[in-house]
């Protein structure tokens, strides 16, 4: 692999490639809830109250989630603004990083080019491509996860104080950006290895050393809740840990292997090469923690009850380095890998093609479906579709007949098949996501920030969304704050107690009864939801320019 000897130039390259595609647009498609609004948001207040230390939505104490997350999207907010640009861009360079890493512990475990193909499996696969472009938590969590797993083994391997120490660091960064999972997976990852190296011994020193800098840190931020008489806030943030293990939160239910079908769908390619097989268990040390890790992370999360996708996303790295491994040693003897490659790429190209056509037709199906909001979005939205949307699947079929009929190498064949991935993941994106945000949430947005700027309180009745809290610019005066807590808000609102226009949003299969409850009625109607204003024309008349018209 000659082409493989300018490394740094080639790594550099292939690392500002992976940036600039999913950069590409990383603004024209607005937020979607809840998650990526609801970070959006947290941040978006802490930025208006200058409370850095008490997560806040609705300018209530939010106790999902620690902080530190929230700090990084503060700082890119304030260079790109509060919008999904800003929101979006740390994981664009989180990202990055983790491309660097890969390949620099690549290098040190086996080779320069088992860091590069380690590094191309886990950049071109779907659900990794997908997060890099995306504001949730998840790519930063992970990122301080595997490190702290690193550094743990690394001190099981040469007693190194240094290594003990950085397992602390990146578990309390990892804590305060998540949880105390963030110390849990790579706790049992380190502890495993332990037992099974025989070194029992060198885990309690390991213990003792990196609670100095985790305590130091999460310790710190649990100092200053309590300073501020916030302390119940871990109380409220533990039951709901509980919640998430012991039930299926908010809907999110599914079998117990549903997180080996994320990873083997959600990984493609590197999922089918890591199946190739042929594996040892004298790897470098650090590598049987990072398996350790991938196989503690699936069972945790398939025995949580709450089964939701970026829950197993801490294995992607476990599923691409074994993927590199197989490459690096047995490619040249297995040919099956490319045979279900070029069958998933055949189905994945009609079935995009088939996309747009079928929307053309959606007068036909979807007055059959059950779900009236979904039935009313796909009928009363006013997108057109012409039947050409599903271009991208056109490239992805010709890219993948001509990888298949070149005489290529299987390097080149390789390089080229994710550069095709990415190339169609990108207009994919670039096509459909536009077009699910204004089915999904659309009409709901656009009215919000028409909202925003007449000055109005916009609120959801009967579904919870984020969406009037971030795109309808809601202020600390004209918040939950004011009365405690959402369920009082929501009824003064109702009553209307407050001095500013309200108006609800509502969705077409929950409103009614709100009108037969209370003294609403319905200014106007799209998709899947409705408008509806206090009787007596005060709030319709302030806000007499805001519509669904996006």
């Amino acid at each position: 692999m000659s082409w493989l000897k300018r490394t740094h130039s080639i790594v550099g390259l292939t690392v500002g490639g992976f940036v600039l595609i999913w950069a590409w647009g990383l603004g024209k498609v607005p937020l979607f809830d809840w998650d990526e609004v609801n970070f959006a948001e947290c941040t978006r207040e802490m930025r208006l109250t200058g409370e850095y230390i008490v997560p806040q939505i609705g300018f209530l104490p939010f106790w999902e989630k620690p902080p530190l997350f929230f700090w990084v999207q503060s700082l890119t907010m304030s260079l790109a603004g509060e919008n999904a640009w800003g929101a979006r861009l740390p994981n664009i360079l989180i990202g990055a990083i983790t491309l660097l890493v890969l390949f620099v512990q690549g290098r040190q475990w086996h080779s320069p080019a088992f860091g590069f193909f380690w590094m191309f499996f886990y950049g071109v696969s779907l659900l990794p491509a997908f997060y890099a472009r995306s504001g949730l938590i998840d790519p930063l969590f992970n990122l301080f996860m595997f490190l702290a797993t690193l550094q743990g083994a690394r001190y099981l391997e040469d007693r190194s104080a240094w290594a003990a120490l950085g397992m602390g660091v990146w578990a309390g960064l990892a804590t305060l950006t998540k949880g105390p999972v963030g110390l849990l997976l790579p706790a049992l990852a380190v502890g495993t290895l332990g037992f099974l190296s025989r070194k029992p011994g060198r885990l309690l020193k390991l213990a003792g050393v990196a609670a100095l800098p985790y305590v130091a840190l999460v310790g710190g931020w649990v100092f200053l809740l309590w300073k501020k008489g916030s302390s119940k806030l871990l109380a409220d943030f533990w039951a709901y840990q509980w919640r998430l293990f012991s039930t299926p939160d908010a809907g999110h239910a599914g079998p117990v292997y549903y997180h080996f079908l994320v990873l083997l769908l959600g990984m493609f390619p590197a999922s089918v090469w890591a199946l190739g097989g042929g594996y040892r268990w004298n790897l470098p040390f650090p590598a049987r923690a990072l398996l350790l890790l991938t196989v503690w992370t699936v069972l945790i999360f398939s025995v949580v009850r709450t089964k939701i996708l970026h829950y197993s996303s801490l294995a992607y790295y476990g599923v691409a380095y074994l993927a590199a491994w197989v490459w690096m040693h047995r490619r040249k003897t297995l040919s099956w890998p490319w045979a279900v490659i070029g069958g998933v790429l055949l189905l994945v190209g009609v079935a995009t093609v088939a996309a747009g056509w079928l929307m053309t037709q959606s007068a036909v199906w979807a007055p059959r479906l059950e779900d009236a909001f979904v039935r009313a979005a796909l009928l009363e939205t006013p997108l057109r579709w012409s039947g050409f949307e599903g271009w991208p699947g056109f490239i992805l079929l010709i890219g993948a007949g001509l990888l298949g009929l070149l005489p290529l190498t299987p390097t080149l064949r390789l390089i080229g098949l994710g550069i095709l991935l990415l190339v169609w993941q990108t207009a994919v994106l670039a096509v459909f996501a536009p077009r699910v945000e204004a089915y999904s949430q659309g009409p709901l947005r656009a009215f919000c920030e028409q909202a925003a700027q007449a000055g109005a309180i916009v609120w959801p009745l009967g579904f919870k969304s984020y969406v009037p809290f971030f795109y309808g610019r809601m202020r600390p005066e004209a918040s939950p704050r004011e009365m405690g807590n959402v369920g009082r808000f929501e009824q003064a609102l109702l009553q209307s107690r407050f001095a500013y226009p309200v108006l609800f949003v509502s969705r077409v299969d929950r409103y009614e009864p709100y009108l037969r409850a209370h003294a609403l009625q319905v200014i106007a109607r799209q998709g899947g939801y409705v408008l509806l204003g206090l009787s007596g024309g005060v709030p319709g008349q302030a806000c007499g320019r805001c519509s669904f018209a996006p």
